[in-house]
């Protein structure tokens, strides 16, 4: 694995397609315009139109030639998935790309989707589960195609409760659900993995986390922490080194999480998973659930 990456590692990433997910802000923002400053197509999905045009905008403000779109995408709602992703396989013929960076956290209410699943699960988990499975030809197709979840610490205290994943029979707990979600995107991830290398396939899903960055969002929050928290923040080109390493780093192997040297702040570092993100009897069990609650089926080969 490369040590020491740096944005100047990212390869000529011409001729391939990426789609990222919540791609019109922050680190997704970013990320989109140094994949597209490397010769990628980048396809930009969220729910806000408006927020997506204007990203598509300052990227091609900055690269006039960039190849950059953006597609409405609402995780919440299985027709806009469906919708888009029926798109895409339509007319692109191969997937390098495709980062889960949309994400909801903390969100302060207990709230169901419009799928009655409890809304955090859904827009993590749920939503890119449908995504990904309806995907899957492309990204099968595609020689070392790379599948990249977006996540966060402490992945690993989450405790998923298949007998109540919505919340219905448990009180609230707004951290602890956003953790559980946080838990199924590295379960499922694993899950991938393993099901790649069964099936002989060289595509890779990689999970990993940014750190504390200066976004927007935190730099004009009260979260706890205050100014200390901002102070501590890397900035946002240091930030996405992560999310674009993930994606560009064929070196990078499945066996570790990609995260900054000191958790929140340091060069991109792979370490070693810590339960119970490896249990695979979890994953296979969420999954089943999975399946079952968007009614779509993982498929890696036909």
């Amino acid at each position: 694995m490369a040590q020491n990456w740096s944005l100047s590692d990212i390869p000529d990433l011409s001729g391939k397609t990426a789609i990222i997910t919540g791609g019109n802000t922050g680190l997704g923002l970013k990320t989109a315009l140094e994949l597209a400053r490397r010769g990628a197509e980048v396809v930009i999905g969220s729910r806000s139109i408006q927020n997506g045009k204007d990203a598509v905008a300052t990227i091609q403000s900055e690269i006039p030639n960039a190849k950059a779109s953006y597609w409405q995408l609402d995780l919440t709602e299985p027709l806009s998935i469906s919708a888009f992703s029926d798109a895409f396989l339509n007319g692109y013929d191969r997937l390098d790309i495709l980062l889960h960076n949309s994400g909801l956290g903390m969100h302060p209410v207990y709230e169901l989707a419009v799928t009655g699943r409890e809304l955090q699960m859904q827009i993590n988990h749920l939503g890119h589960f449908s995504l990904t499975c309806n995907l899957m030809p492309l990204v099968t197709k595609t020689p070392n195609a790379r599948i990249v979840q977006a996540n966060t610490v402490p992945y690993y205290k989450g405790n998923i409760d298949f007998d109540d994943i919505d919340w219905a029979k448990r009180e609230f707990n707004q951290a602890q659900v956003y953790i559980d979600s946080r838990l199924a995107q590295i379960l499922f991830a694993n899950k991938l993995n393993r099901e790649f290398k069964r099936a002989g396939i060289d595509a890779k899903a990689i999970s990993m986390q940014p750190g504390l960055v200066a976004t927007e969002g935190l730099m004009s929050s009260d979260i706890g922490g205050g100014w200390l928290m901002k102070k501590m923040a890397q900035s946002l080109v240091k930030g996405c080194r992560t999310h674009l390493q993930a994606c560009t780093d064929l070196t990078l192997d499945t066996d570790h999480f990609l995260e900054p040297k000191f958790v929140i702040t340091g060069r991109p570092t792979p370490k070693k998973f810590k339960a119970p993100a490896c249990d695979t009897l979890m994953a296979d069990r969420l999954v089943a659930l999975s399946e079952e609650l968007t009614g779509i089926e993982l498929k890696i080969m036909e």
